[in-house]
């Protein structure tokens, strides 16, 4: 009687053990059954908690869809005002007006401020209007603020190239300097633009003064061979150095 007494007090143990209050302690089935029965087992005992959980999913995903439906559809009526805009007589390039067609898209741009989509659009119509008035120093900080909006290297490098010829057609070397350094770093790929940029970092070199640093970057782009496109390149770069100069 004692031996069968131990045996189930050990049993007993054994149970508690096991958590007799989980349903599926004794459960022998698959395990895809096991976990699914668990888990309708914790939604049964747990209903209010889940309840409420499912509830606070379901109000975050409604407000994420509508401030998207909103988004959405503030991008379309500032694409549909941009489009208006871009066809009024004032806006055609090469009428005089540029300056004016410029103001017109800044206004457009602080119009549509939340929308950063119109913002890019409006920046990128702004530096072909300030570039054709002249206004090189303008057009080249847009272009440094509009690389700094875009992801892809290879764009933003082009918008750094832009800006670094307007800051040089404003004789200001310097700054052109930074900027073709900048594309130059960008561009991965050993090519024309890599090229084109190594020949205004020299050049800008050479014109503040730095003719040593300049003229080994120069000759580096003389020395290319087999680029696409670099012949015309190379003719530059041999003027470049050779043309007189006042000192």
């Amino acid at each position: 009687m004692a031996k069968r007494r131990k045996k189930t007090q050990e049993r007993a143990e054994t149970i508690v053990a096991r958590n007799p209050l989980d349903p599926r302690a004794e459960y022998d089935g698959s395990p895809v059954e096991y976990y699914l029965h668990g888990f309708f087992s914790f939604v049964r005992n747990n209903f209010k908690e889940v309840l409420l959980f499912v509830l606070a999913v379901s109000i975050i995903i409604i407000g994420l869809a509508f401030l998207n439906y909103r988004t959405q559809r503030k991008e379309l009526k500032s694409l549909i005002a941009y489009e208006r805009l871009m066809q009024e007589p004032l806006m055609k390039e090469n009428t005089g007006a540029e300056l004016k067609a410029a103001e017109k898209l800044e206004k457009y741009a602080k119009r549509w401020s939340v929308s950063e989509k119109a913002q890019l659009r409006s920046e990128l119509a702004r530096i072909s209007y300030l570039s054709i008035a002249g206004k090189y120093d303008q057009a080249a900080l847009l272009s440094r603020k509009v690389a700094g909006r875009l992801k892809y290297p290879e764009v933003r490098a082009f918008f750094h190239m832009k800006a670094a010829i307007f800051f040089e057609n404003s004789s200001r070397y310097k700054d052109a300097l930074g900027e073709y350094r900048f594309a130059g770093k960008l561009i991965q790929a050993d090519n024309f633009f890599k090229a084109y940029a190594v020949f205004g970092e020299g050049r800008c070199l050479y014109l503040i003064g730095k003719k040593t640093e300049g003229e080994k970057l120069i000759k580096s782009v003389i020395s290319m061979k087999n680029k696409d496109g670099i012949d015309s390149l190379r003719g530059k770069a041999i003027a470049f150095l050779l043309a007189p100069r006042t000192e």
